[in-house]
Parts: C-alpha cells; structure tokens; sequence
C-alpha cells in the first residue's frame, strides 16, 4: 500500500490533489456571495408591525429583524402556524424586546410573511437572483441545494437536511389523496387540542379525504352542544386556513368547500390565498363566488365579503383607498366587498390608522358609497382598539350626523352583542337592556338575533326567537323577520 509522505519544501500530488478540491468547494460554496449583489436590511417589529413590510433584496442578502415593540414577536414564512412556504425562515422562538434575528436569503423568490404570535401582521419579502428575476413561490429540491453555497462550508450538510425536509413536505404536499384517512379523533378532544396539532389533523383529512369533509367536521366540531365559538377566535382560524389549503390544492374549484359559518373565514383564507402576490386574480375569484350561490344570495355575499378581506390582506390593511378601488372594480356586489375591507382594517390596520378623539374616523371623510359599510365596523374599532364602554359606543353611533353611518353603526353594535353572546339569551338581554332608547335597545337585540342565528351558535333555534320575544311590538315581528330572512338567505344554516 503506498504511503502518501510530506515532502519540505513542496507538496506532493495527493497533496496538490487535496489543495485543489478545498479550493474548488471554496469557490462553488463561498465565492458565489462574493460576487453577488448582496446587502444587510434591518426591518423593524414594530406595535404596527413589520417596518418596512414590503421588502426586496438579492439572493443571499441578509435582513435583520429587530423587536422594537414592547412584547414578543415571531417573524416567520407563511402559513401560519407550520411556515411551510420556506422552512429557513423561521427563528424557531420568539424574539425579545430589543433582541434581534438574522435571516440570510437563500432562495430566490416571492414569499409573504407574518408574526407567528399576532399572525394578523404581515409582509412581502421577494428576493431575486443576480439576474434581477425572481422565480415563483415554489421550493425546487435541486434549487435549493445549490442556493445555499454562499453558506461557510459548515453549514454545508445542515443546508442538506433542511432541503431534504423542503423537498418532501412539498412532495406530501402535491401527492393524491391517501387512500387510509387519519384515526378520528372525538370532536371534544379535537377542540382541547393545541391550535397546530388542530391544523395538522385538517390538513390531514384535507390531504386523505378531501377538503369538503374536513369543513364538515370543522362544523360539527365548533356547532355541537357544548362548544364555544367566539366570532374571530379559533374556528374562524381554523375556517381561514382551510379556504387557504383548499385554494392551494384545488384553485378556484376549491371555493366550493366553502360555507359563511365561522364569521366567513373560509372564504377569507381562500381569497388571501389567491391573492398572495398580486390582485390578478380578482376577476376569477369573483366568478368563482357565484358558483357558491345567485348572486345577492347570502352565500355569494359572504364569499364577496371574503374578497374584500383577501384584498385588504393584500395591501397589509394599509392603503385603504386601494382597497376600496378595487372592490369598485366587481361587476356585482361591491358593497358587499367594502365591508370585507373595512373588518380587515378594523382588525388588522396599524395602530396609528384609527384615532380615539374621533371614533367614527375614518367613516365620516370618505366618500357615501362606502360610509354603511365603514360605519358598521367601527364598533369592533371602538372595543377592540380603544377599549370604550359599551354605552359610549352606542353614544358614538347614536350621535352620528351620517344616515347611512349611524344606521349601520348601530346594528353592529347588536353584532358585536350576538357574537359576545353565542347563543346565551340572558347575555343578550341584559347587555342590550343598558341602552335606555327602546328604539335603539331593540336594534341592538334584534342585531344580537340575527348575530345569534348567522353564527351558526349551539342553540340559536330557541335563543334567537326568544331574544325577539322581549321586546314589545311591532319590534318582534321586526327581529323575527330578520332572523327568518338570514335563515333564507344562508340555506346552509343547520
């Protein structure tokens, strides 16, 4: 066997040999990030959320993200809560208050973003390759492989597994359904169960027995008796990420799992999905809705409701006008769409966008096509923003000098009293029972009604005629029209 010696003065040829390949793993792993365009950007977490949110950078730049917000944050590829999209781009923790987090970008592409811990803010990183070019939004084995070679070599086998990872999470993701379903798990145990470990068990029926059966097992889940289903809270999310899935696995076929249950969020999922990088799609989507229903049936408006959520998620809930222009581009239903837009902002706009010394803000600057739909969202910005007692909200609406504004203001405060509820008659009656006008207390009960029946709310066959039944006339036979109009209008109501 021979014997490769170090020879003073001079390297043999194994020795030159060796040299050699170090050198060339240098230059194919090392050098590519010398030659590239690659810069360092701090975005910074804000109590607004990411600044800047829009973000493009050239592959293998570096962003740093800094919490300059008071609480934890959580930057993280979509989709919430497995961040699947890009698998690298997630800290795994949260980060502190003025702590940080450094992501290198490795992959070329467009991909949004949100905090893990307030999935409500988000963002729009697009990295492109030297050539100015950014390939779509889909994870390529042999791709990223090789992306990574402006990693120090060390990481040369870390980048490996984490790729292998992308590659079949991407394969389970586009392969046919299974033919053997997961175990079935006791609806009861399946609300006790952690928000992902919930999402994973979806996403599995989804993936093995189609998503229109995992809807319905959402349903029965979050409708039976014993079930709590708070307007915005878990179900609603969970709704939200199986409009999203299905979108992903079905396209615009997809939309007919969807059902207005759960305060929309199946449609708002599926629109947010199909306008992940660009509003193209607008045209599409809107002809999908009528595929839900005739258009001005209550399931044609809820899925148009969903669009002006998918649209105001687009813009990150902050260019309004933007928004609302392009809802004024539907052929049908534009109303309908406004509103979609204003719920997102009210959820989801900054901190900053909506002002305390005027609570009705920004409904009465904006033009009258849009103030109905404006004014009955700002209810929810009155509670959930500047936490002002329920008595001065409906002051707040009560005094309005718009019409259309106070009207709609109105109602919603009845919403808002329906959703607190969930089908609990003595909620509504006594929280309604505070407003001392008997015209305005039997707006907010027949809102809580209507709220109470739309909802889907254990119970709501006896709830709602009886929230009807304690005001005098003609005012029952007015919320009882009401609740037997939104049963008509949304047949899928059970």
């Amino acid at each position: 066997m021979a014997v490769v010696k170090y020879q003073p003065g001079g390297y043999n040829v194994g020795m030159r040999m060796f040299t050699f390949l170090i050198f060339l793993l240098v230059f194919l792993f090392v050098a590519p990030a010398a030659f590239a365009h690659t810069t360092t950007v701090t975005v910074r977490m804000t109590p607004d959320g990411f600044s800047p949110d829009e973000i493009s950078v050239d592959q293998g730049s570096t962003l740093v993200f800094v919490n300059t917000d008071t609480t934890d944050r959580w930057p993280a590829s979509n989709p919430h809560p497995v961040h699947t999209n890009y698998l690298q781009f997630d800290p795994k923790r949260a980060v502190a208050p003025g702590d940080s987090w450094s992501f290198t970008t490795e992959r070329a592409g467009v991909f949004r973003f949100h905090d893990h811990l307030s999935p409500h803010k988000q963002g729009l990183l697009t990295v492109v390759t030297e050539e100015g070019t950014a390939p779509p939004q889909k994870p390529s084995f042999i791709y990223n492989v090789m992306s990574f070679g402006h990693n120090s070599i060390g990481a040369f086998f870390d980048s490996v597994r984490k790729n292998i990872a992308a590659f079949f999470a991407t394969f389970q993701k586009q392969s046919p359904l299974s033919p053997t379903p997961p175990p079935t798990i006791d609806t009861t145990a399946f609300r006790n169960l952690s928000e992902s470990e919930q999402q994973a068990y979806i996403r599995s029926l989804i993936d093995t027995v189609g998503g229109k059966k995992a809807w319905m097992y959402l349903v029965a889940a979050f409708t039976e008796k014993g079930a709590v289903v708070p307007a915005g809270g878990r179900a609603h999310d969970l709704a939200h990420f199986i409009g999203e899935q299905v979108y992903t696995k079905q396209g615009m076929t997809g939309i007919s799992v969807c059902e207005p249950s759960f305060a929309y969020g199946c449609f708002h999922g599926f629109t947010e999905g199909a306008f992940a990088t660009s509003l193209e799609k607008l045209p599409d989507v809107a002809a999908a809705c009528t595929t839900v229903g005739k258009v001005n049936s209550g399931p044609w408006a809820s899925c148009i409701h969903g669009i002006g959520h998918g649209i105001a998620t687009f813009v990150r809930a902050t260019d309004l006008q933007k928004a609302l222009d392009a809802c004024t581009k539907l052929t049908d239903g534009a109303s309908y769409c406004y509103d979609g837009v204003f719920m997102e902002f009210s959820l989801n706009a900054p901190q900053t966008f909506y002002t305390a010394q005027d609570p009705l803000y920004p409904c009465n600057t904006l033009e009258e096509t849009v103030r109905s739909a404006c004014g009955r969202n700002q209810p929810a910005v009155m509670r959930n923003r500047f936490n002002l007692p329920f008595l001065s909200m409906v002051e707040a609406c009560a005094n309005s000098t718009d019409n259309d504004i106070r009207s709609s203001c109105l109602d919603a405060i009845g919403l808002l009293v329906g959703q607190e509820a969930a089908g609990n008659l003595s909620t509504i009656t006594s929280r309604c029972g505070q407003i001392p006008s008997l015209d305005i207390r039997a707006i907010c009960v027949t809102g809580a009604s209507v709220e109470t029946v739309f909802q889907n709310y254990s119970g709501w066959r006896q709830a709602a005629p009886a929230a009807c039944a304690t005001l005098p006339d003609p005012y029952t036979k007015d919320c009882t029209t009401r609740i037997q109009q939104t049963i008509k209008d949304y047949g899928g109501i059970k």
